[in-house]
């Protein structure tokens, strides 16, 4: 790499210009490595549109390296009592929660070091504005934990993280025949007997949905699904948030017109039984949401065959990896026989005393 003259950053802190920074087309995001699809535009400004209540002021970051923008990083301080410093898409109300994960900073390569080196100097000039920075859903093998979290420590900083769970997720060879080779044991051998089943029956079909008006559908079909499921159980389920619902509408409107929304569709006698939400970017198709009958459909466990059927377009459609995203430990997710990685949170509290004692009253208050 030639020797930089000139690294600054600007922050844009107005929802209209992150707007026409994303339409410049000035650099071509999706192409880094580490972007999904919780980085994109549309992920990031429907949020924005929906969320607003929890932003503070807009603190979205563009570096720069002899006046070329090489990384962004998509951060904003939260509107409460801690101010925290955050990436856009996380810090909403437990019951509003989107729980976007794999969020980081965007950086193009072998300027990773002048990205490092600008954010410091923007932490040391905006140190009075927030109180502490707060990571949720990070990968290991992230930007932020090679090269921020290091450099963080290394200057003093106070970072405070703790694994939270897993990425669950397979990597889909070329053929269905060889995905099912590779997957043997008894809970694929009886997903499969369970499919064909299904499958065998009166009036069962499946499929992708397409067209604008079937997705407002679609998705009005998956919060009954699955709230009615949650309700069962004596649990909220995530669409009866009014905010929550809004934000999907208008995300899966958007994602469809770039090919990027994956709604599955199992009907019985057209009566909608199961519903597999999710987002294609990369060769990835990532499993975000599902809704399904349990009761007259549990000898065919229909949420774990439509789990099966997506995995099958997705091979289908040459995509590489069937991405459950989150998990715990115990999850069901484990059944599947996925690779996992480790995912992180953390809270990173600024060098000197008066930090380190705000660090111990707030884990004090959160204990309360």
């Amino acid at each position: 790499m030639a020797v930089v003259k000139n690294m600054t950053y600007e922050v844009i802190a107005d929802i209209n210009d992150i707007r026409k920074f994303f339409s410049s087309n000035i650099v071509e995001f999706g192409k880094l490595s580490n972007s999904t699809i919780f980085l994109t535009d549309d992920f990031l400004i429907t949020w924005l549109e929906c969320y607003s209540d929890c932003v503070y002021t807009l603190q979205f970051i563009v570096f720069y390296a002899d006046y070329k923008i090489i990384g962004v990083a998509p951060l904003y301080i939260k509107h409460d009592e801690f101010f925290e410093l955050r990436f856009i898409c996380t810090g909403e109300s437990e019951e509003d929660e989107v729980f976007s994960e794999y969020l980081d900073f965007l950086v193009r390569d072998g300027f990773e070091g002048i990205v490092v080196s600008q954010f410091l100097s923007y932490l040391d000039a905006t140190e009075s504005r927030w109180n502490k920075m707060a990571i949720d859903n990070y990968l290991e093998t992230s930007f932020v934990a090679r090269y921020v979290m290091p450099a963080l420590t290394g200057h003093g900083y106070n970072v405070v993280s703790h694994c939270e769970g897993f990425r669950y997720f397979i990597e889909l060879p070329e053929t269905i025949d060889e995905f099912y080779q590779n997957k043997k044991g008894s809970f694929y051998s009886g997903l499969k007997r369970k499919r064909r089943h299904l499958l065998q029956t009166d009036g069962v079909s499946y499929s992708v949905v397409m067209e604008q008006q079937a997705v407002v559908r679609t998705l009005g079909n998956i919060k009954r699904l699955h709230n009615e499921r949650w309700k069962n159980s004596n649990v909220c389920g995530a669409f009866e948030s009014d905010v929550f619902f809004k934000f999907h509408n208008l995300l899966s409107s958007r994602l469809l017109n770039k090919g990027r929304l994956f709604l599955l569709v199992v009907e019985d006698n057209e009566q909608v039984i199961s519903v597999i939400y999710g987002f294609v970017f990369k060769g990835v198709l990532s499993f975000y949401q599902s809704g399904y009958i349990t009761t007259e459909y549990k000898r065919f466990s229909i949420g774990s065959v439509s789990h099966l059927l997506a995995i099958e377009i997705a091979i289908d459609k040459k995509i590489d990896v069937y991405d459950f995203m989150f998990g715990s430990e115990n999850s069901y997710k484990n059944k599947y026989k996925c690779s996992t990685e480790a995912m992180f949170q953390c809270e990173i509290y600024q060098p000197g005393l008066m930090n380190s004692l705000k660090r111990v009253c707030d884990k004090l208050l959160h204990q309360v």
